[in-house]
C-alpha cells in the first residue's frame, strides 16, 4: 500500500482459472505471496520485489508471518493467499497433524486468547477465525479463491469457493470483493467487477468505510485498473 495511506486494503478476488487473478494480486506492493496453487512459476522474474513461497509448509510460513507482523518485524507490505480454497484443502489433509493449540495461540497472540481443539470446530470455522484476525493486522491482505455456485433467493450466482459457511462469511472480510473474468479467450480483455446489481450472476462489493477516505482510490488500485484494461498483457510467462 502507499506509504501515505495508513489504512490497509483487504481485497478478495475470485474467478475461473486463467483469468489473471494471480498476476493481478502480484501487482500489490512488496508481496509475501503464499502460492498454495503452485501457479506462479517464473513470476519472480516479473515482480522482483515480491517473495513467492510454494510447497508443503505454507501454513507454517503464514503463522510465522503473522508473528512477525505482531512484533513489527515483517518486511513486506502485502500478504497474498493464493488460493484460500487450497489453503483449506491443505488444512483438511493435514488437520490431524497440526498442533491446533499452537496454531491458535500464534493467531491470537495479541489478545492472549488460547483456543482449545474443540473451539475450532472444523476447517470452515478456522478459516473464518483466520480471516477475522488477519483483518486486524496493519498490512494489505489479498485473498484469492476459486469459483463456486450458490443459490441466492432462488437465483444461481457465482461465489468464492470455500468450505461451508466460510463461503458467505469470507465476504465480510474484504473491503473490496471482486469477481474477475475474461472476455474473448483468443484475445482476452480482463475485468474485475467490483459492483453488482440484483440481475448480475456474481457477488461483488465495495465496503463503505466511514472512517476512511474512499479506499478504492488507493494508488495501487488505479494501477490495477490500468492493468485490467490493457489487452496486450499476457499471462504466458516465458522460461
Amino acid at each position: 500500500m502507499s506509504k501515505t495511506n495508513k489504512k490497509p486494503i483487504h481485497i478478495l478476488i475470485y474467478g475461473n482459472a486463467g483469468v489473471g487473478k494471480s498476476i493481478l494480486a502480484s501487482t500489490f506492493p512488496k508481496c509475501l505471496y503464499l502460492d498454495f496453487d503452485n501457479g506462479t512459476n517464473h513470476y519472480e522474474n516479473h515482480f522482483k520485489e515480491n517473495k513467492y513461497l510454494r510447497g508443503e509448509n505454507l501454513i507454517t510460513y503464514l503463522q510465522k508471518a503473522i508473528q512477525q507482523i505482531e512484533k513489527g518485524t515483517f518486511e513486506y507490505e502485502t500478504i497474498v493467499i493464493d488460493s484460500l480454497t487450497n489453503l483449506e484443502n491443505t488444512a483438511i489433509s493435514q488437520f490431524k497433524k497440526l498442533d491446533i493449540n499452537n496454531w491458535s495461540q500464534n493467531l491470537y497472540q495479541s489478545n492472549q486468547k488460547k483456543l482449545q481443539y474443540e473451539d475450532w470446530g472444523n476447517v470452515s470455522g478456522s478459516t473464518i477465525s483466520l480471516l477475522s484476525y488477519m483483518r486486524t493486522l496493519p498490512i494489505n491482505i489479498v485473498i484469492i479463491t476459486q469459483i463456486d455456485k450458490a443459490r441466492v433467493d432462488g437465483t444461481l450466482k457465482n461465489f468464492p469457493m470455500l468450505v461451508g459457511k466460510g463461503q458467505l462469511e469470507s465476504l465480510h472480510f474484504a473491503d473490496i470483493v471482486g469477481y474477475m473474468y475474461s472476455t474473448n479467450p483468443s484475445k482476452p480483455q480482463r475485468y474485475l467487477a467490483i459492483s453488482s446489481t440484483e440481475e448480475d450472476n456474481y457477488y461483488a462489493k465495495i465496503r463503505n468505510l466511514s472512517s476512511s477516505k474512499d479506499p478504492i482510490k488507493n494508488p495501487n488500485f488505479e494501477k490495477i485498473s490500468k492493468l485490467l484494461s490493457d489487452e496486450s498483457i499476457s499471462l504466458d510467462f516465458e522460461d
